[in-house]
């Protein structure tokens, strides 16, 4: 995260833990125009979009998304 002018936080680089990398990839793909950018098999990809917005996701028990 970083400030922006006038104090306003802006998140640029999320990191999420989900149960399958494949299929959160593939929604960010289709209904928000990511793109991946690397990926390390089933269990780890970076995902970004056409303004820099950067969001990794990694494979985990601890999960927060589908």
């Amino acid at each position: 995260m970083y400030l922006r002018k006038g104090g306003n936080m802006k998140i640029h680089h999320p990191h999420l833990t989900v149960k399958d990398v494949s299929t959160n990839q593939e929604f960010l793909e289709t209904y928000f125009d990511m793109t991946c950018r690397a990926n390390r098999g089933k269990g780890f990809s970076i995902m970004h979009d056409e303004d820099g917005f950067v969001l990794t996701l990694m494979k985990g028990s601890e999960i927060l998304f589908l």
